[in-house]
């Protein structure tokens, strides 16, 4: 290990001890199924970490200007990335959930705190994107939104599903589409709409 593997690899382990001390505090940290003694953020950040240079030249072949992970004050507000003058929400899901053909948005915590139904509704963010990674991390497929006009589309009477930690809808892609929300996707979801 090289001496700044070193300082990254102690700077990484302070950094999930104070998240796991956080999330002893915090009540919307909830423990994810797969690894129940971390918060399910940061498994879900795990994931992204691996995706980021995907998303990174997708964003730049969109024409946006070079995109950075948002700052951590952005991040509780729900802004994930930054290009420019442009706030993204990602949303980076398996490639196994493509099937479904439709984005899920939290509506509702036990806990009471903000989700991303209360972040786009708040105008936190521009646009929104969800990727499908396959397991190695690489963006298989990918669904650009407009954040503006999702808003609209969340006050519909959607199936919700509760999974304990959170309350969320799923919106079909057709709707999306129907909604004027889609900004660009991969040829995947065109495909499918």
């Amino acid at each position: 290990m090289t001496q700044n593997e070193t300082a990254s690899a102690g700077t990484e382990a302070a950094h999930w001890t104070a998240a796991r001390a956080a999330s002893q505090s915090l009540p919307y940290c909830t423990a994810s199924r797969t690894a129940r003694q971390v918060p399910a953020w940061i498994v879900s950040k795990a994931a992204a970490d691996r995706s980021w240079p995907g998303v990174r030249s997708l964003l730049l072949a969109l024409g946006f200007s070079d995109p950075t992970p948002s700052c951590r004050a952005l991040d509780w507000q729900g802004v994930d990335i930054v290009a420019g003058s442009y706030r993204f929400a990602w949303r980076n899901r398996a490639a196994s959930y493509f099937g479904f053909q439709d984005v899920t948005v939290r509506l509702a915590r036990p806990s009471g705190q903000p989700t991303e139904a209360d972040k786009l509704q708040a105008g936190a963010v521009d646009f929104c994107l969800w990727t499908w990674i396959d397991a190695a991390g690489a963006v298989c497929q990918w669904l650009l939104l407009d954040a503006v006009r999702i808003v609209p589309l969340l006050a519909q009477a959607w199936p919700t599903t509760d999974m304990g930690d959170a309350t969320f809808c799923a919106v079909p892609w057709a709707a999306l589409a129907a909604g004027g929300a889609i900004v660009r996707c991969s040829d995947g979801v065109r495909a499918a709409l």
